[in-house]
């Protein structure tokens, strides 16, 4: 059964209110809502209570990060607000905004931060990551600069000589056409912290949920994943990942492919998610954020 944050029911009275009271204030509903929560956010929330930014006059239209430009919602304030700009402005940003993060719930974010947490803790146990042995010898050394470090203009262009030769040109030129088509579309991955540890863990219950943009090269997928769960999957074995776009391997490093969308599959298949995992958030990747303007 699917439980909501809050009901298209609710969200319409909600809106209702609002053009009633933006009658008396003179403002647009949108305007009148902002100014509910700032005479609310005189006293905040319990402190455990999950806080999110919200730019007031969103960055697609040219919102700055000033202070004045944002406010404090909780996760259902933030749908809220996003709704009621949608239904005011029509803007398809708004609508995304919505549609993205109406099966947002706190206890999902909190699910999110612990796999972050938990992945932190492995890798220290491991001593992987920023706690490897080698990262922390090239952090005592960064006070000098030595050898190929200097970096001269000789070095520079021999280094671009090699990187033309062997580098991202050239895998990228030599990419499989299943590699290009998947690189071409979304991409909808789940990563559990639990299976991470074991391959065969059935208990999905910290699974969280990434959308990424399409990239250039697998690589770029990649960092966009480890971003959200930092160092899960190692730089040193990202061909090895490979098997999860052929369909080789289910799951890898507790990461596996929910789905990949086309662009005009992209709307249809954000509401398919939606439907299936009810209760999960889907976390959008900072590119997307950025291209998007979604905040």
């Amino acid at each position: 059964m699917k439980i909501e944050l809050i009901t298209q029911v609710q969200l319409e009275k909600i809106l209702e209110e609002m053009r009633e009271k933006s009658q008396k204030t003179g403002q647009d509903p949108y305007e009148t809502y902002i100014e509910e929560i700032r005479k609310k956010r005189k006293t905040l929330p319990n402190v455990e209570t999950f806080m999110e930014k919200h730019h007031i006059c969103p960055k697609f239209e040219g919102g700055s990060d000033f202070d004045e430009n944002l406010i404090l919602l909780t996760v259902e304030e933030h749908i809220i607000a996003h709704w009621i700009r949608w239904k005011v402005f029509n803007k398809v940003q708004d609508e995304m905004a919505y549609r993205f993060r109406i099966g947002d719930t706190a206890e999902a974010l909190k699910l999110r931060a612990l796999a972050i947490q938990k992945a932190r803790q492995r890798d220290k146990e491991e001593r992987k990551g920023r706690y490897s042995s080698d990262y922390q010898s090239s952090m005592g050394k960064r006070g000098g600069i030595k050898g190929g470090k200097a970096n001269t203009k000789a070095q520079f262009e021999s280094r671009q000589k090699v990187g033309l030769t062997y580098g991202r040109q050239t895998g990228l030129s030599n990419q499989k056409s299943t590699m290009k088509e998947f690189l071409a579309c979304f991409s909808i991955w789940a990563y559990s912290s639990n299976r991470s540890l074991k391959r065969k863990n059935k208990d999905l219950t910290d699974e969280i949920f990434i959308l990424v943009s399409p990239k250039k090269a697998f690589v770029d997928v990649i960092q966009s994943l480890n971003k959200q769960v930092p160092n899960s999957i190692p730089l040193s074995q990202i061909s090895s990942t490979y098997k999860l776009v052929y369909g080789t391997r289910p799951q890898m490093y507790g990461w596996r492919i929910v789905n990949k969308l086309i662009r005009s599959e992209f709307e249809d298949g954000i509401e398919n998610f939606q439907k299936t995992y009810s209760n999960s958030p889907l976390i959008l990747d900072e590119e997307l954020l950025r291209d998007l303007e979604l905040e």
